[in-house]
């Protein structure tokens, strides 16, 4: 689960606000004509900043900066809104645009917005930085560790603090409503039954109590999310498989590396055999021109074992088990899974195909 779907699903505010998000990105780059009317008010406002980035779910690395084009285009995207309510007369279009135009006026947006954006910059240049493709998986998890680190400096109260002041302040400058307290509800029977009762049930006192939660809340599942990503025993195991590669071409301690492979590829690797090809990587890299004392990259370490002669593949063969287990295993990316669904839908394809051609009436 990515760090956007995960913040859609499980905070209601921000939930409302990415759907409103999604209905923006939709009314504009599916109408040539509100885009165009778009670009003119930019230029009569003489806005110089990005225009409205397409919020698509699919895509990973610019979440970030479509929240911060809405924010940067707000003025424009509400005078948009009532020239299109004068200008179009599908009913149904009319009352999309008045939910937008709504929901644009409360402050939930700009907070919502601002914070979406505060977070989703740093996970969006995560995701971009791991999709190179000379990085190894301990490379990228220490990647993570970094960006958790600099999320959980962004999570007291003193950065929530500067945060509501410059949001608020911001809301101010863009004429929306003033941040307000939900209505109050009774808690229900259900509940009641199993010792709660009114008085216990929680409900913050004032709206930047309210609005604290929610940011403290979207902070921990943020990283709670990149922790629980990279914190899995296949990505383990395949860090394993990169780690005890590149430390024996380069004469590092890749021992306990190959027992935690062994342990889980049991009696597919001869441990025994392995050691001792293990301990002729490094020699066999000096023989082809490589400097040991330099750091391997992954991509080069694969360029390496497939350009060895057929012979000195033999001589290492179970090193060289090991680097096609790592090709074959895919760690959590996106081109596995549209490989598969690529062939998916082939696969439906040619069965539809061959239906039509040996039953032509089918």
């Amino acid at each position: 689960m990515s760090v956007y779907t995960l913040l859609w699903s499980r905070i209601p505010c921000l939930h409302s606000v990415f759907r409103t998000a999604l209905e923006i990105s939709k009314l504009i780059k599916k109408s040539p004509k509100r885009d165009t009317k778009l670009n003119e008010l930019r230029e009569m406002n003489e806005n110089d900043t990005k225009s409205i980035h397409n919020l698509c779910p699919t895509r990973w690395t610019v979440k970030g900066e479509a929240f911060e084009s809405y924010l940067n285009n707000y003025n424009q995207l509400m005078e948009l809104w009532e020239w299109s309510l004068s200008n179009v007369k599908d009913n149904e279009m009319k009352a999309r645009i008045r939910g937008v135009q709504t929901v644009m006026e409360l402050f939930d947006f700009v907070f919502c917005c601002s914070l979406s954006q505060t977070i989703l910059r740093q996970t969006d240049n995560l995701s971009k930085t791991l999709q190179y493709s000379h990085i190894s998986a301990a490379q990228g998890q220490e990647l993570a560790s970094l960006v958790v680190k600099t999320l959980s400096k962004d999570c007291n109260t003193e950065m929530f603090d500067n945060f509501w002041k410059n949001t608020t302040k911001r809301a101010k400058s863009l004429a929306t409503s003033d941040p307000s307290l939900p209505r109050k509800r009774k808690i229900t029977d259900h509940f009641g039954r199993n010792g709660g009762s009114q008085e216990s049930h929680y409900f913050p006192k004032t709206p930047e109590e309210r609005y604290r939660a929610i940011y403290f809340e979207v902070y921990d599942a943020t990283i709670n999310c990149i922790k629980q990503r990279f914190d899995q025993p296949d990505y383990r195991t395949y860090i394993h498989l990169q780690e005890t590669l590149l430390k024996a071409v380069t004469s590092g301690d890749w021992q306990k590396h190959l027992d935690e492979v062994c342990d889980v590829y049991g009696d597919d690797i001869n441990k025994y055999a392995a050691e001792t090809q293990l301990k002729n990587l490094s020699e066999m890299a000096i023989s082809e021109g490589f400097n040991p004392d330099s750091s391997f990259l992954i991509n080069e370490l694969i360029k390496f074992l497939q350009a060895l002669p057929e012979a000195k593949k033999l001589l290492i063969k179970e090193v060289v088990k090991i680097a096609k287990i790592m090709l074959v295993m895919p760690a959590t990316n996106a081109l596995s899974e549209r490989s598969f669904s690529a062939l998916r839908r082939l696969k439906t394809y040619l069965r539809s195909t061959t239906t039509r051609i040996l039953i032509p009436n089918a």
